[in-house]
Formats: C-alpha cells, sequence, structure tokens
C-alpha cells in the first residue's frame, strides 16, 4: 500500500466515522425534541427507529403539534395494523402539505413548530 492509498483509506475511515456519528446525534435531537411534545400525553419514545414503527406514537405527535384529533390509532400487533396507523399519520401530513414543500418551519427563538394553513398561498 503506498502512502497515498494510505491516506484515502485514512480518509475513507474518517469520513464513515463521521456520518454515523451526525446519524447518531440526528437521531438522539430528534428523539428528544418528540419527547418534548409526548410528553403532554404522557408518552416517550426511546430508540426513534423502533418506537415509531406502528404509528402509534407518531399519530399522537401530529395531534400534539397540529391541534387536531386524528382519530383513535388501532392498536393491534399485525403488521396491517401498524401500516395503518402509519398510512393515517402519511394522510394527515399530505392534507396539510399538499403544494407546500415538506418542511416545518422552525420559530428559532421557542423551537415551537408550526403547520402551514390551508389558506395559505402556495407562494408563501
Amino acid at each position: 500500500m503506498t502512502q497515498r492509498d494510505g491516506i484515502i483509506k485514512f480518509e475513507n475511515e474518517r469520513i464513515k466515522t463521521l456520518q454515523e456519528e451526525r446519524l447518531h446525534i440526528q437521531k438522539k435531537t430528534f428523539t428528544k425534541w418528540m419527547n418534548s411534545f409526548l410528553i403532554k400525553a404522557k408518552m416517550e419514545v426511546e430508540d426513534l427507529f423502533t418506537d415509531l414503527a406502528d404509528g402509534i406514537k407518531l399519530l399522537k405527535l401530529l395531534e400534539i403539534i397540529s391541534g387536531e384529533k386524528l382519530g383513535k390509532p388501532n392498536n393491534g400487533r399485525m403488521r396491517v395494523h401498524k401500516i395503518e396507523n402509519v398510512n393515517k399519520s402519511l394522510a394527515f401530513l399530505h392534507t396539510k402539505f399538499s403544494g407546500h414543500k415538506l418542511a416545518m418551519t422552525p420559530k428559532w427563538a421557542n423551537w415551537n413548530y408550526e403547520f402551514p394553513t390551508r389558506n395559505r398561498s402556495r407562494n408563501s
């Protein structure tokens, strides 16, 4: 292995490490953000990737953030029940963000997030 190959290998390993660190930080940050809302429903996300799989906490989060009722989630254990909850969440987001860029706007001063209203023009 040449010195150049060694440098390239080191750089690639460093990039991979930094990417993993970034993912970990993002996961931790988003989990804390979700929990800051879910505490109102006496719910908590421990593992972002597994705790949202059944859609129940996601539905509750959307209800809390939007102030709208999304209906009772399906508490069944089968995959089809979990998909139903996730689809209900996605359908709600679609109605809120149809014609908008799919991004919540942070109000940096207090970290509140707001959903766009249906009356807002498409250019805003």
